[in-house]
């Protein structure tokens, strides 16, 4: 596995993965957490602008969880027509420190200061829902059934 901020590939062992949708990218600045490249495993969050970015980055009122990157997808800035493929159905693993029998069920949030591939377990003003945490994986790690979740109408809230 890497390990690294949206700046390498995390392993995320999707089970069931489905509903894969493309979304556009905009090309015309690094707007993808500064960067140019999106990794397979990262969460992708949904702007307001109908862009995708990273889960980790600003998230802003109206982000929303989209799914899982399905690949790796790099760009140039300015160039036309990529796209980011994007797993929106599925049980993912993803890295939540603490982790335990009780956390299943619970609902797992992405938010501005998160990496994107962890979650938390617990709401704050800017997070936005990935899915419900089916399985502990010891104690770092959990999988997440983001179906249902992915695309969803809950946004994030207006501070």
């Amino acid at each position: 596995m890497a390990w690294g901020g949206g700046t390498s590939k995390w392993n995320h062992r999707g089970k069931d993965a489905g509903g894969l949708l493309m979304f556009l990218i905009d090309t015309t600045l690094a707007s993808v957490n500064g960067t140019t490249k999106i990794y397979e495993g990262n969460q992708i969050v949904g702007t307001t602008g109908g862009y995708p970015k990273l889960g980790g980055s600003s998230l802003a009122s109206g982000d929303r969880f989209a799914g899982v990157a399905a690949a790796d997808v790099a760009w140039t800035i300015g160039e036309a027509g990529v796209y980011v493929p994007v797993w929106t159905m599925g049980t993912f693993l993803f890295a939540l420190a603490g982790t335990e029998i009780t956390d299943v069920f619970d609902t797992a949030w992405v938010d501005s200061a998160a990496n994107p591939w962890t979650i938390k377990a617990s709401y704050d003003t800017n997070a936005a829902k990935v899915g419900m945490i089916a399985e502990p994986r010891g104690t770092t790690h959990v999988w997440v059934n983001i179906t249902g979740y992915a695309s969803s109408v809950g946004g994030i809230a207006a501070a």
